[in-house]
């Protein structure tokens, strides 16, 4: 019985001491647990708000490149807007230097007329070539100029209307034989094409 009772004393001291080392490192296990929270929180709260700062960096990276777009494409057009006004002003007179074109074209016919002795037919032929040239003048101040090719130059359709084709011993197949009218071009654009007739 004495010694049941002493290896009952004795079991009990050893699980008191067990209990008393085991106590003190779980507190202090749970308190490095509690300390390596502690610590890792701030980090990871940093690590949220540089996260958002770069997606902010981005949005606004990508507003910047939108305004600049936006930009780009506003002045693209207000340029196109400004070209378009300069072609409407500069073909503005399009239709008035079309009719003077008939004008000109008669005064030169007149001027065609075989001068003669007559001092009255002489006076007539200067005053009309004054008138002639004056017109001339002012189409061309309006940017009217005269399409004159020469017999020989190679036929263009854009600014030649073939009249005629016909077989030349002088000139080539497809080259001017004859220019049987000029033609008239408004700031480079043919308002009149110059009638010809073509070697074949």
């Amino acid at each position: 019985m004495v010694k049941e009772h002493d290896s009952n004393k004795w079991r009990d001291l050893a699980e008191k001491e067990t209990e008393a080392t085991v106590a003190p490192m779980t507190e202090n296990t749970k308190k490095a647990d509690d300390e390596h929270l502690l610590n890792q929180e701030p980090h990871t709260v940093e690590k949220d708000q540089l996260d958002k700062i770069h997606l902010l960096e981005k949005e606004v990276l990508l507003l910047k490149d939108q305004i600049a777009r936006t930009h780009a494409e506003a002045q693209n057009t207000q340029r196109r807007l400004e070209q378009e006004a300069s072609k409407a002003r500069k073909f503005a007179v399009d239709r008035l230097l079309s009719d003077l074109v008939p004008l000109v074209e008669s005064l030169e016919h007149a001027l065609e007329v075989q001068a003669s002795d007559h001092a009255q037919l002489t006076t007539m032929r200067e005053g009309i070539q004054l008138t002639l040239d004056m017109l001339l003048k002012l189409l061309e101040k309006n940017g009217v100029v005269s399409i004159s090719p020469k017999p020989g130059d190679p036929f263009d359709p854009t600014q030649h209307e073939a009249m005629s084709m016909q077989p030349h011993p002088e000139f080539k197949s497809n080259t001017i034989a004859q220019i049987l009218r000029k033609g008239y071009a408004l700031h480079g654009r043919v308002i009149k094409a110059a009638m010809v007739m073509v070697a074949q």
